[in-house]
């Protein structure tokens, strides 16, 4: 690549590209660089919105995460960014619906027997861990110094689970009948549990289905940047 060979860094998945300067006058040239290769030579059309000069400390998104840097601690950040937040509480809405005209059922119809026997309830789930595994070993390597890094994740999914059986959002009976801990026992994953796990290296990549042989997915679908330590 051109701009490596003019001695900036550069990090390519794909078709997306991010390139490091280490002053606002090299990122312009870069970026100079940049149009005269891809539309010069190649013949190739830049993205007229993504393609722009930005500051670390104003952050920037590349392939579902959000880079920036913390203002207090001064350590770099790599979260999930917005727009993936939103894809991920779309995808759960879709694998806990709500039944049309449903019927408010009675506290007494979802005890543990019942719940445990509840096959539409087993359906959800097993759906669901499959979805988390997977988006969870994506986004797996975010660099935040919280313990339980997707507690707001975790608390949507349970929140969907609890009223797509009932068909009521809100609190009611059902949040005290249907508890994190009973919604353990059922087999719901916890993203923070998954998380655990991988950072104790007790956490295999999860099985593509596409591929016959049981192989796993790479791993490193997207790259680091810096140091994963602050985090």
């Amino acid at each position: 690549m051109r701009v490596k060979q003019a001695g900036y860094g550069a990090v390519r998945y794909a078709d997306d590209f991010v390139i490091f300067a280490r002053s606002e006058a090299q990122a312009n040239a870069a970026l100079q660089l940049v149009y005269e290769v891809l539309e010069g030579e190649l013949g190739l059309q830049v993205h007229p919105e993504k393609t722009r000069v930005v500051h670390i400390d104003t952050g920037f998104d590349f392939l579902g995460f959000r880079y920036y840097r913390d203002a207090k601690s001064n350590q770099l950040r790599k979260v999930v960014r917005r727009k993936s937040m939103l894809r991920f509480r779309e995808a759960v809405r879709q694998r806990t619906p709500r039944m049309r005209n449903q019927r408010k059922p009675k506290a007494s119809k979802f005890n543990p027997e019942r719940l445990a026997n509840n096959q539409r309830l087993k359906e959800m789930i097993g759906d669901l861990n499959r979805f988390l595994r997977g988006w969870h070993w994506y986004f797996k390597g975010i660099w935040l110094r919280h313990r339980y890094p997707f507690t707001d994740y975790d608390q949507f999914v349970r929140r969907r689970l609890r009223s797509a059986p009932v068909g009521r959002t809100g609190n009611g009976w059902w949040s005290a009948q249907i508890t994190n801990h009973r919604l353990q026992r059922l087999g719901l994953l916890s993203l923070n549990g998954l998380q655990a796990q991988y950072r104790q290296g007790q956490l295999d990549a999860p099985i593509r289905k596409d591929l016959l042989d049981g192989k796993p997915y790479a791993g490193n679908p997207h790259v680091r940047f810096g140091k994963a330590g602050s985090g």
